[in-house]
């Protein structure tokens, strides 16, 4: 349809997606929305379909085969594929889907960063368990460390909608090794020209290392405290890398996941080294 995308990253969230979009950016036959994340069929939709068609209207000038965005709420959210359907039913979806284990400890750590909250880790956890039947969308966002890593779940939601050949499934941790490979398997499906073709060359990737709080306590205070000057205050009390996880709490995660890991691989086809 005319203004509209006919391709979407929809998630999962922490697994890649950033780096999916800046490089898709770069391809001279793709337009990537100049806003990564619109989030229109989750949190924007009462803004109606003519709002959403103004985030591509650079692109109506017939110079790209593929228009796309990046919103990995689309994955998680339960509306998102049929709102999908009902306005780019043709459109082709990228799921990019990484260790829900590590997906989650990124999750957590982010939220931390954000100024979210200070809990530990399995402090979160638990309070994941006992409010996400019973919250609003924003909280549910924000809380569902592990609830975001049911990847079949989700996924059946879209197989309702959208036939096999308009999904493409890729692993995070082929990303980080071979992502040559990876992104030609990305434009073969959008069937645009592999980086071969034109002038850019893949960086190698790496798994995000991110940035951590020094004291989880200095990080409570500054949740208290007005959101700018909080921001900046925060800089001072962030160091590099992403902690090791707590060795039961991991063994707890990966046994927690495993069924829905082995449903997955199933419904995929695909085989996911997760259980370690």
């Amino acid at each position: 349809m005319e203004n509209l995308p006919n391709f979407l990253i929809c998630g999962a969230q922490k697994s890649g997606t950033t780096t999916l979009y800046k490089i898709l950016k770069k391809h001279p036959q793709i337009f990537m929305s100049r806003k990564k994340e619109l989030h229109f069929f989750t949190l924007e939709f009462d803004k109606g379909v003519d709002w959403y068609k103004k985030k591509f209207i650079e692109a109506t000038n017939g110079k790209y085969k593929a228009i796309g965005e990046a919103s990995p709420s689309y994955m998680y959210l339960e509306n998102a594929p049929e709102r999908i359907y009902s306005i780019i039913p043709n459109a082709k979806l990228i799921f990019i889907l990484r260790n829900p284990v590590d997906r989650a400890n990124s999750h957590y750590w982010m939220s931390i960063k954000k100024l979210r909250h200070s809990r530990g880790f399995e402090k979160a956890l638990e309070f994941e368990d006992n409010v996400l039947k019973n919250c609003d969308i924003e909280t549910k966002r924000q809380t569902s460390y592990k609830d975001r890593g049911k990847y079949s779940i989700q996924i059946k939601r879209f197989m309702e909608f959208f036939p096999d050949d308009q999904m493409l499934f890729l692993d995070f941790d082929q990303l980080t090794k071979n992502p040559s490979v990876v992104f030609n398997k990305i434009y073969d499906f959008l069937e645009v020209n592999t980086y071969n073709n034109f002038n850019y060359k893949i960086p190698e990737i790496h798994s995000y290392q991110g940035s951590v709080p020094y004291s989880l306590t200095i990080q409570s205070i500054l949740t208290k405290i007005p959101w700018n000057l909080g921001r900046r205050l925060m800089k001072l009390n962030l160091r590099k890398g992403i902690p090791h996880m707590n060795h039961e709490t991991r063994k707890m995660l990966i046994e927690y996941f495993k069924p829905y890991n082995k449903d997955l691989e199933q419904m995929l086809g695909m085989k996911f080294d997760w259980d370690k």
